[in-house]
């Protein structure tokens, strides 16, 4: 079984995943991430994490803290973390949560599904309070919209772009023709990767989304979503996979 991963980083942890399973996975550029360069902004929020009072540091993208960090001195941002016990921190995902931690965070606000609209509304139980959001150019727009009219003063700064690659990458072809087992897509950025490259794909093909945000953005294009894994994490999305290539092999049979 041949699983193509649309995510333009960190594809070890679903590899593994997977190849414990049995499943040999393909990995090609379907997206390119590029840092934005905004000094003046990373700073800016690391001084708001370090302004007196209670503030939230929402985690809603690995490569958001990733190329925010690029543009800070080394070791600023933990510094600034564990000077200022005053922050609480939210997170969109496993992952991300996991993150939080390692800059020291203590404890984590991780809603019960995966969605920005879910962890805004955790957000929004809580006092007013300004809220530091580092992101991408595809802006979580539900965050602001819900928080904002409770109170929450949004301090959002972009610190890297994701676009769909030009070229069709080789895959495309393969799934056009159900050359390939499944896809698994961990981003809105990687369903509209693939609306645009292989926008009818094999009917023999499962499309994977690794949650419902995905999926409904899958659902927007007319792309079918063939399973939605409960959790981003790569044990659950190698279930989720795993599961839905059986109920295909059973079906096929069954026929």
């Amino acid at each position: 079984m041949n699983v193509l991963l649309i995510r333009p980083r960190r594809n070890e942890d679903d590899r593994a995943a997977l190849d414990a399973k049995g499943i040999q996975t393909i990995v090609e550029p379907w997206l390119e991430v590029a840092a934005v360069a905004n000094e003046a902004g990373a700073m800016r929020l690391v001084e708001l994490l370090g302004a007196p009072g209670p503030k939230w540091l929402v985690v809603t993208s690995l490569n958001a803290i990733d190329f925010w960090q690029q543009q800070l001195p080394a070791g600023l941002l933990e510094a600034t973390i564990a000077e200022n016990p005053s922050i609480r921190f939210a997170a969109i995902g496993e992952s991300t949560a996991r993150r939080a931690r390692e800059l020291g965070a203590t404890e984590v606000l991780l809603a019960e599904e995966g969605t920005s609209r879910y962890v805004a509304d955790a957000i929004a139980v809580h006092e007013p309070a300004p809220v530091v959001l580092p992101s991408g150019s595809i802006s979580m727009g539900s965050i602001p919209d819900r928080l904002q009219p409770k109170g929450f003063v949004m301090h959002e700064e972009v610190f890297y772009t994701t676009t769909v690659v030009d070229t069709p990458p080789p895959s495309a072809r393969q799934v056009r023709e159900g050359r390939l087992d499944a896809v698994v897509l961990r981003s809105p950025s990687a369903a509209r990767a693939l609306q645009q490259h292989c926008p009818d794909p094999h009917p023999s093909v499962a499309l994977i989304a690794t949650g419902p945000t995905t999926a409904a953005e899958m659902a927007r294009l007319g792309l079918r979503v063939s399973a939605t894994s409960p959790s981003s994490s790569p044990a659950a999305v190698a279930d989720t996979v795993a599961q839905a290539l059986t109920t295909r092999h059973s079906e096929d049979t069954a026929e």
